[in-house]
């Protein structure tokens, strides 16, 4: 499986490392607005097969800019601020990717629901 990952923070790092370590992941795309964390990503994984991992800055309230790096991906993680997960699950949907956040407002997970109709 292909993953892009938005967020290399405390939590979007824990998601790469699962991935990462699981050897059906055929590559992981880290996308970020931040280069400082970034780089730091980039020493935390540095144990992993450099292969396997790749880094793309991009912010995610651009969402043109967002749907091109789903291209050819499996499944994007969202790992950002609650607040970028609707509009980033119906690129998601759009692109023809599965689509998986890590919650964090009730109000925002229920309008999520309604692009089942999609």
């Amino acid at each position: 499986m292909r993953f892009l990952v938005l967020g290399g923070g405390l939590m979007g790092r824990a998601v790469i490392k699962d991935l990462l370590e699981n050897p059906s992941t055929e590559s992981v795309v880290v996308a970020d607005t931040n280069s400082s964390v970034l780089k730091e990503l980039k020493v935390f994984l540095k144990k992993y097969d450099t292969k396997k991992w790749t880094f793309k800055k991009a912010d995610v309230s651009k969402i043109v800019s967002v749907k091109k790096l789903m291209k050819g991906i499996n499944t994007v993680v969202s790992a950002v601020t609650y607040k970028y997960n609707y509009e980033l699950a119906k690129a998601a949907i759009q692109s023809g990717c599965h689509f998986c956040d890590l919650g964090g407002n009730n109000t925002i997970v229920d309008k999520e629901f309604t692009l089942d109709k999609m």
